[in-house]
């Protein structure tokens, strides 16, 4: 059957109570693919004014999300079992404090999900850290 990646909300509220119905997705062969502890993006920009201070992508290190987005992995390890698995920026926003922090995470995954959707014509030529996105 058709199999999916579920970019699951590590910080929602919703979670714990959540657990065996991801468990249960992972187990059915859908992925639990990372999308950092606490959704940090840029407040830059219209309709980004939700963004809250201390989760603005523009205040805070590189060192800082890299740190968050391995200790997602760590946490959905324990979720799913598995270790390799995708990354998906929030926001598909790259930099923090205005450099690239995307880049240094790419031994940590198998593929980031960056680029805007577009239609893909021959797989052969996707770069695995820019595939198209497609939000649902």
């Amino acid at each position: 059957g058709l199999r999916a990646s579920f970019y699951v909300p590590i910080n929602a509220p919703t979670l714990p109570g959540r657990m065996n119905e991801w468990k249960a997705a992972a187990a059915a062969g859908h992925e639990l693919g990372n999308h950092s502890l606490f959704h940090a993006c840029s407040a830059r920009g219209a309709g980004r004014e939700w963004v809250a201070p201390h989760r603005d992508l523009d205040q805070l290190l590189p060192a800082q999300l890299q740190e968050q987005v391995i200790a997602a992995n760590t946490w959905l390890q324990a979720l799913d079992g598995r270790t390799r698995r995708t990354f998906t920026p929030p926001c598909l926003d790259l930099k923090a404090s205005g450099q690239n922090y995307v880049e240094a995470l790419k031994p940590h995954f198998v593929a980031f999900r960056t680029a805007p959707a577009a239609l893909v014509t021959d797989t052969a030529t996707i770069d695995p850290y820019a595939v198209p996105v497609y939000f649902v």
